[in-house]
């Protein structure tokens, strides 16, 4: 969706937005993550294998349209050795 200058996206299409930008990313899955919004701020939670995916769900984040910060409460899952 787009919006003009003038237009500013509600909290639920925010998530929408960041939702989807999350789904599209091969590198992330979705599935582990949560997202939250409150004044188009968006906080992800959740378990990722690695800090990779947890800087592209980060960045997909910023990348949706409306969104004006991104905490991330993403936890790294660690690996042990057997």
């Amino acid at each position: 969706m787009r919006y003009g200058w003038d237009e500013v996206p509600n909290d639920g299409e925010v998530r929408e937005a960041v939702a989807r930008s999350l789904r599209d990313d091969g590198f992330v899955d979705a599935d582990v993550i949560q997202v939250e919004v409150k004044d188009r701020v968006v906080t992800l939670r959740g378990e990722v294998q690695d800090y990779m995916e947890a800087r592209y769900a980060w960045d997909d984040a910023w990348d949706a349209p409306g969104v004006r910060g991104v905490i991330s409460k993403l936890t790294v899952r660690v690996k042990t050795e057997e």
